[in-house]
């Protein structure tokens, strides 16, 4: 299956060599390019994205700006966003500005791309990203590293998304602008302007522009004529399934004129959609036979509301007794582990008494698994389990619980080095180990170093882990 994302451009500040621009995939690599100089690998597109999020972002009035483009009829579009990051003044550095900007392999998946973008720019996901970018900029970890970390959690995400080609037959959308005057409103803007720019024909832009004294404003460059506010769009989609009358909307000013707008075409032309008339008469007659299914529920509720108590008694019961299989079902998973056992690592094996190490600590490193504690041994198991909630909840177990600490480096190496296949377990057990002291690590650096440099080339995300965990191992 074609990749969706044909390249990256992310731009990213590093302390000791500045800001540095990496070109490529996490599949072929990513390669150093120079800055804002156009080439065979940096596109005009590119080089414009940068431009107009530069721009925006240097006001320092907003903390993540979204632009996406099609300059030409034979390429596909180039979607960026980027941050103003507050970074500890060095040398005359208060602040620094990331970008990362994506080609697409069709014009079709605009939507999904802008989608999968929203989606990373989540609150767990732009805490996870800050992390990565301010660690290269104070020389945790080098901008090679960082970029090919995120440019594959991006791609993860995008791979997720459903494609869209544009909006509905008979309904084309024709929206010039959308002012960001409510919470939300960013991604709403950006998501809006991906539905109607698909399909649409070069050139076009969509971009974000400030005004003094009022909101942000999402526009295009295409010849549109509405203006909305983002609340508008909101209350419009909460009348449509409610079944209300839209009110009246109050006319907002249009956005001010791009300096450098794009050539002028026949930018409002959607292809490959048959005409039809427009969907937004139909909405008074979908307001009338609505009010009708919710009587229909209204009475069916009540009809049903003396027996309220005994439903909710019957799911409870029937919940935990689902619980209560899980956790027979797991418990019978470790335990048999336990009696199986599993055969230690050659690099746990203990070393001969002129090696330099004692008999007792060569043997408590070698304790077999099945001595571990079985509750200890199941979280471990299910750092790799393929549902990502039961991870999820043994990592924050696993972290949480210091006093295990001591116990838990051996057994987690010994499970992780049997399914190394499993990169979401690896990671898992990267993100435990960097919750642990730093000098119960220290106590088994070897082991630990030897696994990371076992584990290293098989995914980016894993190779940054691995790295930040032996830098901190090597730290003097």
């Amino acid at each position: 299956m074609t990749p969706r994302i044909r390249k990256h451009w992310i731009r990213i500040y590093e302390r000791r060599t500045g800001y540095g621009l990496y070109v490529g995939t996490p599949s072929a690599g990513l390669t150093r390019q120079p800055l804002d100089h156009e080439s065979r690998l940096v596109s005009r597109s590119y080089i414009a994205a940068q431009r107009r999020l530069d721009k925006v972002l240097g006001t320092k009035r907003v903390p993540w700006s979204m632009t996406f483009r099609l300059d030409d009829p034979r390429s596909s579009p180039v979607v960026a966003y980027g941050s103003h990051m507050e970074l500890t003044a060095e040398q005359g550095q208060s602040g620094i500005i990331f970008l990362h900007a994506v080609e697409l392999s069709h014009p079709d998946l605009l939507h999904a791309c802008v989608d999968g973008m929203v989606t990373f720019l989540s609150n767990a996901g732009i805490r996870e990203l800050r992390r990565v970018v301010l660690d290269a900029a104070t020389d945790k970890t080098d901008g090679g590293s960082a970029a090919a970390l995120i440019a594959s959690q991006l791609e993860d995400l995008v791979a997720e998304c459903p494609a869209d080609e544009g909006w509905r037959p008979g309904g084309r959308l024709s929206i010039k602008s959308i002012e960001q005057d409510c919470a939300g409103a960013a991604s709403l803007a950006w998501l809006t302007f991906a539905l109607q720019q698909t399909r649409v024909m070069a050139p076009w832009e969509v971009y974000d522009l400030l005004r003094d004294g009022s909101n942000v404003i999402t526009a295009t460059s295409s010849p549109y004529a509405d203006h909305l506010r983002a609340s508008d769009i909101q209350r419009e989609s909460l009348w449509h399934y409610l079944g209300e009358a839209a009110g009246a909307e109050t006319p907002i000013s249009p956005p001010p004129e791009q300096e450098n707008p794009p050539p002028a075409g026949p930018a409002d032309v959607l292809v490959e959609f048959p005409s039809g008339p427009a969907s937004e008469p139909d909405k008074p007659a979908r307001a009338a036979e609505e009010p009708k299914p919710r009587r229909a529920a209204r009475a069916t509720f009540k009809a049903l509301a003396p027996f309220a108590p005994w439903i909710l008694m019957g799911c409870l019961v029937l919940l935990f007794i689902y619980t209560s299989n899980r956790q027979h079902e797991r418990l019978l998973k470790a335990l048999n582990q336990l009696t199986v056992g599993i055969a230690p690592s050659p690099t746990v094996a203990s070393t001969p008494s002129g090696g330099g190490t004692s008999s007792s600590q060569s043997g408590q490193q070698s304790r077999p698994e099945s001595q571990t504690n079985p509750q200890l041994l199941l979280l471990i198991a299910e750092l790799f389990s393929p549902d990502r909630g039961v991870r999820y909840a043994a990592i924050g177990r696993l972290r949480l619980d210091k006093a295990s600490h001591g116990e838990l480096i051996l057994p987690a190496i010994e499970y992780a080095r049997q399914r190394q296949d499993n990169l979401d377990g690896l990671e898992n057990t990267l993100i435990v180990f960097e919750a642990i002291d730093p000098v119960i690590l220290r106590n088994h650096r070897d082991l630990i170093l030897a696994f990371t440099s076992d584990i290293q080339g098989r995914h980016p995300r894993i190779d940054y882990m691995a790295t930040r965990l032996a830098s901190s191992l090597n730290a003097p």
